[in-house]
């Protein structure tokens, strides 16, 4: 599995120490899951197995600091956490609300360690700490007091998140967020639309709010036809019902009844939870139904290298997520290589293509609409190409790692 705030966090990471700054990448639960060479701190604070533990068994929260460091080592969490995505809604939220407790939490012996070893580095406790979202802001309240630091938060999946929470829960724990709002000194976020989304849901004014351009570290390749193969539609993201995977194969399968698209292929990628099997076998019925298998290919979850060979062989990209998108950043590094999307006319993705001008919109959770619009594509060669042009051209202008590093420290800096 890889996850998309460690990519980002990893890269904004790397453009702010190739400006000069002095930032730490400090990982919290697991260590971080990115396709490239892990630039993180080696010791993972809040380790979930501990967490988990110390939620369950309140016996456990006093256990020797050599058997909670055993447990916090990145190798062992890799081993025993498989699955993150695997735990049930229940335990979550109690999980949740429990974090978001801070020094009143269950994990209160992880947030002294934390205090501890920020309070103790050579160079001085931080002056900013940016947090990858809201779920782990209970630590704010006692950092604060004790470091003195700015704190800033990305919100990027906080609504989805307590979304997915039982009721009883999601109340008392967007309560906690609201009440954890004002002690954070400012916001950032990816896009317009999450800005008014957030502001409204915590209740934060407009102006704590920064929007910054999302930023990916290009390559030098780019895609180009092959006239010997047919024409390809790629989908590259987490395979689970909230992506719209299962919209993308029924499009698909719509785009091959045209004549001239009958060979259309549809390729695959990204990682797959086990719960999430059963789910992705229904659409491989489907497809095996319609007697498409031989056009079909899924390439598991390949890293960075393989990423960039996937994307060699698409010439439309899609993932229509039926949820509102806070950050897309698939469909910006598709664009990066010169393949146009058709993505939902939710979320982000409107303000993407508007300043990328790297595709079509369809309506949300539309099959045929989403069919239609790979058909207009996948039967416009010429302006498939130019569209992949515009598109590359306009992630090189506002989207390459060093517009979110400069975006950000600009963030950072009017803070003081």
């Amino acid at each position: 599995m890889y996850c998309g705030s460690c990519l980002r966090d990893q890269t904004l990471v790397s453009g702010l120490r190739r400006s000069g700054h002095d930032v730490t990448l400090l990982p919290l639960y697991t260590p971080i899951r990115t396709d490239e060479a892990d630039i993180s701190e080696s010791r993972v604070f809040y380790g979930g197995v501990n967490v988990y533990l110390q939620q369950c068994f309140p016996w456990l929260r006093h256990m020797p600091r050599c058997i909670d460091g055993w447990l916090n080592r990145p190798g062992i969490l890799r081993k025993l956490v498989r699955n993150p995505t695997g735990m049930k809604p229940g335990a979550i939220g109690a999980l949740t609300l429990s974090m978001l407790a801070g020094h009143d939490g269950r994990q209160k012996k992880e947030l002294a360690r934390l205090v501890e070893w920020l309070g103790a580095r050579p160079a001085g406790p931080p002056e900013i700490v940016n947090l990858s979202n809201l779920m782990i802001a209970g630590c704010v309240p006692v950092l604060r007091a004790t470091l003195r630091s700015k704190f800033v938060v990305t919100l990027q999946g906080d609504d989805f998140f307590l979304e997915g929470l039982p009721r009883a829960v999601r109340d008392e724990v967007l309560l906690r967020f609201r009440a954890l709002a004002p002690l954070i000194d400012r916001f950032i976020v990816y896009s317009q639309f999450y800005a008014d989304k957030m502001s409204s849901m915590l209740g934060i004014e407009s102006d704590r709010i920064s929007l910054v351009p999302l930023g990916i570290e290009l390559t030098n390749s780019r895609t180009t036809r092959s006239s010997d193969r047919p024409p390809t539609i790629g989908y590259f993201a987490r395979i689970c019902p909230h992506k719209g995977f299962h919209l993308l194969v029924d499009a698909f399968l719509e785009v091959r009844k045209v004549p001239a698209l009958k060979d259309c292929r549809l390729h695959v990628a990204g990682w797959m939870g086990k719960q999430d099997r059963p789910y992705f076998e229904e659409q491989v019925a489907k497809i095996r139904s319609h007697g498409a298998m031989g056009a079909f290919h899924h390439a598991g979850s390949p890293d960075r290298d393989g990423k960039y060979s996937f994307f060699s062989g698409l010439d439309v990209f899609s993932v229509p997520s039926v949820y509102e998108e806070p950050k897309g950043l698939s469909s910006l590094e598709a664009m990066a290589v010169g393949i146009p999307c058709v993505l939902p006319d939710s979320g982000i993705y409107p303000e993407v293509i508007q300043e990328t001008q790297g595709g079509y919109l369809h309506r949300p959770n539309d099959v045929m609409d989403l069919a239609r619009k790979l058909i207009d594509l996948l039967q416009d060669p010429e302006g498939r190409y130019k569209m992949g042009v515009d598109a590359q051209l306009n992630i090189e202008k506002h989207h390459q790692t060093e517009h979110m590093a400069e975006a950000v420290f600009a963030v950072y800096r009017s803070l003081f």
